[in-house]
């Protein structure tokens, strides 16, 4: 059986970039783990395999060709999300590889995924969760290829753009910001492939779960609004509104969620990295920035 993939995509040094390697690296030490970067990333290559998103680049840079921005957010931080999951196509397809998790930076994964992944049976074209697409993405490279193929169709069709042009003029009056995205291509390639999804997040696998936002309206939270978790051997739990405990084996911190990566982290020199967590956010912290911006 081939063992587990797991294929980082990123562009940059991001400061929390090295806390989802190593975690990851702790978690699934027999898994190929890999890190598509630039040169700026290229330090990471002692913890997880490193390769060069450049490489693997000329799908992406085809569709460049035909990608229309229909966003408020920026042009080159939107193709960029769609372009990589053809830098992922190109790279599972030069190295062999029949399936793989595709995970977002801002993840942290505490648990064997193999052994999560082996206890599912359904046969899906990519996995998801409760709260959204992204985070955890699992697929296998033969519907990779179609979900690819379904991408460039929405941008070569006349219609299909007009229909994508016609979404963003929703989105806007809507909630005046955001636009089309990866998102919204996997939402319209699960409404032309119905049941082509696995949740990962609910109900659990023999009481495992991912969780794919801390602010998850399906668990128990904390006084921060968050997901409430307690830790057994190093492992977090979080708790279902139905007060069913839920073994957790990856979470999601996006966006401002960033800022709880440090809290969460037990990989190396955790305690450290817990140290500046807490250093951040207590007043001393910003009654020395305060003294400092004064200077």
């Amino acid at each position: 059986m081939e063992k587990m993939n797991i294929i980082f995509i990123h562009r940059g040094d991001s400061w929390y970039l090295p806390y989802a390697l190593k975690q990851v690296k702790k978690s699934n030490p027999n898994a190929n783990i890999v890190l598509l970067g630039d040169q700026s990333n290229l330090k990471y290559s002692n913890i997880v395999s490193h390769d060069l998103i450049s490489n693997y680049f000329e799908k992406a840079d085809a569709f460049s060709k035909i990608y229309k921005h229909f966003s408020t957010t920026g042009y080159q931080h939107e193709l960029f999300c769609i372009q990589r999951w053809l830098v992922w196509l190109e790279y599972m397809k030069s190295k062999d590889i029949k399936s793989a998790i595709l995970p977002d930076t801002d993840v942290l994964i505490f648990q064997d995924i193999s052994e999560y992944y082996d206890q599912v049976e359904a046969d899906f074209h990519f996995s998801k969760g409760s709260t959204g697409y992204m985070g955890f993405v699992y697929t296998k490279f033969e519907y990779l290829v179609q979900i690819c193929d379904f991408i460039n169709s929405q941008y070569l069709s006349t219609d299909m753009l007009a229909e994508l042009e016609q979404a963003y003029i929703d989105y806007v009056k809507k909630a005046n910001i955001g636009g089309v995205s990866d998102i919204t291509l996997f939402d319209r390639y699960e409404k032309e492939h119905p049941n082509c999804t696995f949740n990962f997040e609910t109900p659990p696998v023999n009481g495992c779960a991912f969780i794919n936002s801390l602010d998850s309206p399906y668990y128990i939270h904390n006084k921060d609004g968050y997901v409430q978790f307690t830790w057994r051997k190093n492992i977090p739990y979080a708790r279902l509104l139905e007060d069913n405990a839920v073994s957790i084996i990856g979470v999601h911190c996006f966006g401002s969620q960033k800022e709880y990566i440090r809290k969460l982290y037990n990989g190396e020199y955790w305690v450290i990295v817990r140290m500046i967590y807490y250093w951040k956010i207590s007043i001393f912290k910003r009654i020395f920035d305060k003294v400092r911006g004064r200077r």
